[in-house]
């Protein structure tokens, strides 16, 4: 950043505290609250200033309204540093390959069904299906080529 005006660290602290609120909702199971914002704060990662906003928006919201806020950021320090033309693309490439990724694990602890029980249906299946097969393969059918 020149001239004091420090838009990567700004960028990137929003996604850092995105992905780290989303680890958080994830660990704990529930909504973040107010609390857990005020942790943040203690780091250093969130202003105070930004906690009030932080704590009235869900989950999927905040990493939305966080991620589009960094890519501005992003293409405004990018801007004002004479980047290249390809500068403001490869970020805003990169922040939507985390978004996929931060959707995906969201999208998993969603998941109603343990993530190990599909793994044994889909086990219990192919056995099933491979004993099936080796018995129409020892039988005399009309069945069975």
């Amino acid at each position: 950043h020149k001239n004091g005006l420090p838009y990567d660290r700004v960028a990137f602290r929003w996604v850092v505290v995105t992905l780290l609120l989303s680890l958080m909702e994830c660990r704990k199971k529930r909504s973040i609250t107010r609390k857990d914002l005020e942790l943040l704060v203690d780091f250093g990662l969130v202003r105070p200033a930004e906690v009030s906003f932080l704590e009235n928006v869900t989950g999927h919201q905040r990493m939305l309204i966080m991620l589009h806020a960094a890519a501005n950021i992003g293409r405004a320090g990018g801007e004002k540093a004479g980047a290249s033309a390809e500068a403001p693309k490869e970020f805003v490439q990169a922040l939507m390959n985390f978004r996929t990724a931060q959707q995906e694990m969201q999208d998993l602890q969603k998941f109603q069904v343990p993530f190990g029980y599909v793994h044994l249906l889909s086990l219990m299946v192919c056995v099933c299906l491979a004993a099936e097969a080796y018995g129409m393969a020892i039988t005399g059918s009309i069945f069975a080529p």
